[in-house]
């Protein structure tokens, strides 16, 4: 209890500005993050007509919704956040937007699986910056008191961006195909790009030298320091495995096993992820937040109990006979599946220093993505090539999405580790906090 108030009241945030810029800026980044996550759930379900149309088999479509996506996108998230963390936040940001809105509009002429692995992989190089740059600039507006809320509400995007691709996608590809599903949803978000950069107000140091510039070196070596960080990185990691698998291959699971219609199986996978996602993100958010001031370690012990959770139940979802179970179960499992968000990135931020934060951010999206993203849905459409090429029915795709969901197990048993160093590793930052803000106490803000 005594960490958690002295990191709230040491946290450097813009304290001189109004209320309303605050809400405002998060308001703006909740936008920004849902047509980032539009833009990358809208290729779930239009997958299926992608791959009538272009001859694309499984492995090939996991290729291009994993791996084409993954290493661009996790290794260069590193770059761009040290750029971000260096210069200007919103600057950074404002570029990636405009990159991954256009990339997105690419993939509408692609004409073979070479050009839409390539605008796919250009949508990655936009999109590295997005998460860690907004995590950072959520925190730097926000104290730990009321960051958990605030970064869930920034979460909320995400099942709202894969609820609008899916929903939306599935509709655009009745009424004008999904060549030109890609070209409009891409066009629409170019626009947040000038938006962001002109409209939001971030906080850097007056002068030169009065913050500190970390080197590469230096900054893993702070960030290794910090236990709690290092078993949120391997929770990250291992709950990357759930979280893409379902992600990339329930619009195919549900086509194929339960024969429904694209439209159709968009518009149950749209409610799963914006309703049972958002309940998952707010609930997750207001009782980490609410628990974590009678004990700080209850910050990472609400995400640990609903991963252990996820992996019974999206085993039942996948290798049921039952498509309302199947279904409902899904509703329940997309709700566990986010509601770590909220907890996990407010923790980390408030864990590290201020001048690494959009660093430390996508540090965790890197072991996420890299692993989760890139093995994930290329594991799964392997495995499914290898059951067709021996006979097995088309409900073999859920054994193989099934065998993936035993990883949010071991995330769960990774949070609990790190509940476990969270009282201390709070302290040891507001100490570290407030010791900066006694150096360097002078911020201009930059309009």
């Amino acid at each position: 209890m005594h960490g958690v108030t002295g990191v709230e009241h040491a946290t450097p945030v813009s304290r001189d500005l109004p209320e309303w810029r605050r809400w405002y800026t998060l308001a703006l980044l909740f936008a920004v993050a849902l047509s980032n996550y539009l833009d990358r759930s809208v290729i779930a379900i239009l997958q299926v007509p992608i791959k009538q149309d272009l001859g694309l088999s499984d492995t090939q479509l996991g290729a291009m919704t994993g791996l084409a996506f993954a290493v661009c996108y996790t290794v260069l998230g590193i770059p761009a956040a040290r750029l971000a963390d260096r210069t200007s936040r919103k600057g950074v940001l404002a570029c990636a937007i405009l990159i991954w809105s256009v990339m997105t509009s690419l993939c509408g002429f692609a004409v073979g699986f070479r050009t839409i692995f390539a605008a796919r992989v250009g949508v990655a190089v936009g999109e590295a910056a997005g998460s860690p740059v907004s995590h950072a600039l959520v925190a730097d507006q926000f104290p730990l008191g009321r960051r958990t809320m605030a970064m869930a509400i920034w979460s909320l995007a995400i099942p709202a961006g894969a609820m609008l691709g899916l929903g939306l996608g599935g509709w655009l590809n009745q009424v004008i195909g999904w060549r030109n599903a890609f070209v409009l949803v891409g066009l629409a978000g170019a626009l947040l790009g000038p938006l962001a950069y002109f409209t939001i107000r971030e906080r850097r140091p007056k002068r030169a030298g009065s913050a500190p510039q970390y080197g590469w070196r230096e900054s893993c070596a702070m960030l290794w320091r910090i236990r709690a960080f290092r078993y949120l990185c391997l929770g990250g990691l291992l709950h990357g495995f759930g979280i893409y698998a379902m992600y990339s291959w329930s619009a195919p699971f549900y086509t194929r096993v339960y024969h429904l219609p694209v439209a159709t199986a968009g518009y149950y996978l749209a409610l799963m992820a914006g309703i049972g996602g958002s309940i998952g993100i707010f609930s997750g958010g207001f009782l980490a937040e609410r628990l974590g001031r009678r004990a700080p370690r209850w910050h990472l012990l609400v995400p640990a109990i609903a991963a252990t959770l996820l992996t019974p139940v999206a085993i039942a979802q996948f290798l049921t006979d039952s498509f309302r179970l199947s279904i409902a179960l899904g509703f329940v499992s997309t709700t566990l599946l986010h509601a770590h968000m909220g907890p996990v990135s407010s923790t980390v931020q408030s864990l590290v220093p201020e001048p690494i934060r959009a660093f430390s951010a996508a540090i965790m999206v890197m072991l996420s993505g890299l692993v989760g993203l890139s093995v994930a849905p290329l594991a799964i459409g392997m495995m499914s090539d290898a059951m067709v090429a021996r006979g097995l029915p088309a409900s073999s795709l859920g054994y193989a999405i099934a065998l993936l969901m035993l990883f949010p197990l071991a995330a769960g048993l990774a949070y609990f580790a790190a509940s476990r160093h969270l009282a201390r590793e709070f302290e040891v930052a507001a100490r570290s906090e407030a010791g900066r803000q006694t150096a360097a106490p002078d911020l201009d803000p930059i309009a």
